[in-house]
């Protein structure tokens, strides 16, 4: 308990509580017996009682016979000070009487700050009265106990002012029947709810995060679904948009990009915000923020393929660069993966297989790697790798992915790996300029990328296959086409053979297939693959198993 002593002559009234007029403390000079009669009455031998005494106020109100005496023109008027009437509570806990200046100086302003901020202990729970608080001593409780919230994590329970002037003068109260002294206590704790609000409207529109906007709704929420067992509409929907933000920021900050492409659902989250921009809420200091973040979230869609380009760009706004880059780069290739999927089922985006590839596509353009140095994937499916490296999209995005890269791993390695480390303001440099690159590339045109077949070129047609083999063939191609192997003469000479393969060489050229797969006559299938090869085109063989 928190109080500042004045230096008045104090009349004796009634106090109530102004929400509960039940409450009441009848008969008393000083507001802080009534204060801790009807709301610390919980206390108990470990509690601190903390009054904050100017010397004026020790001398006139602290202890007996203070007050000026205006017949004997000195300080020695009889009166009971507040010391004696407290050990007549006989309170548990332990009882501080404070020295503080007047404050009418910055300097005793702060001092008076360090000794009411050095009575509070973390963990504390706080309860301030103002009554008596003189001058600037107010706004700069308020100011303390936002403080003490982050610094103690003290938990303010109440800032109490008795409303004593709603009766008028003291000279005129003093001649008023005891019965119709009756002065209100208001409990301020709103304002610091406001600042707890003020507080998390920040740290949601400047960091991104909603944490202490989850926490401050679950304090208000909770009760009220208690009580309405889940069916109030406002704070069911309050709840909702708590729980929906909650995991959009958590999915953002730990990069579940999956997550928010299909699992967060922003339909719901945008019904609700809509309603509160529409009816408002019982939380008045909610409302604005409620119009924050859905302007926030305006951008997002579930099962949006450029959702990595939204989430992105809000890292980049919250400073969370990391993850701006890897939403990025991770982004980029789901998004080639979802447009190439149609038109070859390798491409799952869930798998490591296509996206390690991609990858390799980007680093053989901008490294002009040779294809004898491809590895990986990208030597493993060469066929695909060649029509995307000639792709000219591919070819233009290159370079910035390549500097997203370079940007991911040196973040990554935390800046440790000599030779590439980066100055962190050349980070978030680098961060934003990428940013702003891959927002001006126009993502809503379909990738037009076309992918040979799987040429069956032998006697084995696939009507044959059986079902695994035509399903891995599909995976992999996307389409299958027959040519039936040549019935080679066993007469024919070296000039016949070479003129029957030319033939066939001929119309592989015309299909275009993305790989052929040889099987027949050994001397022709042996000229065959060596021609395909020189031009560059994979030559599969199946096995017995």
């Amino acid at each position: 308990f928190l109080s500042f002593l004045g230096t008045n002559n104090y009349v004796e009234c009634n106090y109530y509580d102004e929400t509960d007029p039940e409450n009441r403390i009848e008969g008393v000079k000083y507001v802080q017996e009534a204060l801790l009669r009807m709301y610390c009455a919980d206390f108990g031998p470990d509690d601190r009682y903390c009054f904050f005494l100017t010397a004026d106020a020790r001398k006139m109100n602290w202890e007996d016979n203070g007050q000026w005496n205006r017949e004997t023109k000195r300080y020695d008027l009889p009166n009971e000070g507040l010391a004696g009437r407290l050990s007549r509570l006989e309170l548990p806990g332990t009882i501080m009487d404070v020295d503080i200046p007047e404050g009418f100086s910055s300097e005793e302003i702060w001092e008076i700050f360090d000794r009411v901020f050095g009575c509070i202990e973390a963990g504390d729970e706080v309860y301030l009265d103002i009554t008596h608080a003189f001058r600037s001593l107010p706004l700069l409780g308020m100011v303390l106990l936002n403080y003490a919230k982050v610094l103690r994590e003290a938990r303010v329970q109440g800032i109490f002012y008795g409303a004593f002037e709603k009766l008028g003068p003291a000279a005129k109260v003093g001649h008023m029947p005891m019965e119709e002294r009756n002065a209100p206590v208001l409990n301020l704790l709103s304002v610091s709810e406001l600042q707890d609000w003020t507080n998390a409207a920040y740290e949601f529109t400047r960091y991104g995060k909603v944490s202490q906007l989850r926490a401050l709704t679950r304090k208000q929420v909770a009760p009220i679904l208690a009580e309405s067992r889940g069916k109030d509409e406002v704070a069911r929907r309050l709840q909702s948009v708590s729980t929906i933000a909650g995991k959009m920021a958590q999915a953002i900050a730990t990069n579940r990009g999956a997550d928010l492409y299909q699992q967060i659902d922003f339909d719901a989250l945008k019904a609700n915000l809509q309603y509160f921009r529409e009816q408002g809420s019982f939380i008045k200091p909610l409302n604005a923020i409620m119009g924050a973040l859905a302007e926030k979230v305006a951008p997002f869609r579930k099962d949006d393929p450029l959702h990595w380009l939204k989430s992105a760009r809000w890292c980049v706004d919250h400073g969370m660069y990391q993850q701006a880059i890897t939403q990025l780069q991770e982004g980029v290739l789901t998004w080639l993966c979802i447009q190439l999927h149609p038109k070859n089922e390798f491409f799952d985006w869930r798998a490591e297989a296509p996206r390690n590839l991609l990858s390799s596509v980007f680093s053989i353009i901008a490294q002009k790697i040779p294809q004898a140095k491809w590895g990986r994937e990208a030597g493993e499916y060469p066929w695909i790798t060649r029509v995307l490296i000639a792709h000219p999209f591919f070819q233009e995005l290159a370079p910035a992915f390549s500097s997203l890269t370079d940007v991911r791993n040196d973040v990554n390695h935390g800046g440790y790996k000599l030779g590439n480390a980066k100055r962190a303001e050349k980070v978030v440099e680098s961060c934003k300029k990428l940013m702003r690159k891959f927002e001006e590339i126009d993502w809503s045109q379909p990738l037009a990328v076309q992918f040979g077949p799987l040429l069956n070129l032998s006697n084995h047609p696939t009507s044959s296959w059986t079902v695994t083999q035509m399903a891995e063939a599909k995976r992999l191609f996307g389409e299958v086409t027959d040519l039936p192997f040549p019935a080679v003469p066993p007469d024919a000479d070296e000039r016949a053979l070479d003129a029957l393969v030319d033939e066939y060489f001929k119309k592989i050229l015309d299909i275009n297939p993305a790989a052929v797969h040889v099987m027949g006559e050994m001397t022709f299938t042996c000229r065959m693959v060596q021609k395909l090869k020189e031009a560059g085109i994979t030559c599969l063989a199946s096995t017995t198993e």
